[in-house]
């Protein structure tokens, strides 16, 4: 595997009729930005050098709350912010994001 190129998240503020705060364009699910970087769980989790269980239960809802280290590492792996990543963002103290087609205040 060649040397990892920074990820960008895509803004899909264009697909919707509301006004959203930068905060809420760049916020995406893990699955999205893993497949993104054309990566499995299992490379994934080797490079946040974390379990695939773990990356697999954050992607299905179905595992335990992630650690604070796994949360910091798999966004390291994937060169974003932990706040970013929709499925951290209520273990770190954010709101989540409201659901497309809804207005924000």
């Amino acid at each position: 595997m060649g040397a990892a190129t920074p990820l960008y998240v895509e803004e899909r503020a264009c697909e919707r009729k509301t006004a959203m705060t930068t905060e809420e364009q760049t916020v995406v699910r893990l699955e999205d930005l893993r497949r993104r970087a054309g990566l499995s769980q299992s490379a994934l989790a080797a490079l946040a050098e974390v379990s695939p269980t773990t990356v697999n239960g954050i992607e299905t809802g179905k595992g335990p709350t992630p650690r604070l280290r796994s949360i910091r590492a798999l966004a390291r792996a994937l060169q974003v912010k932990p706040e970013e990543i929709d499925e951290f963002r209520p273990v770190l103290g954010f709101d989540p994001p409201p659901a497309p087609g809804r207005a924000t205040d």
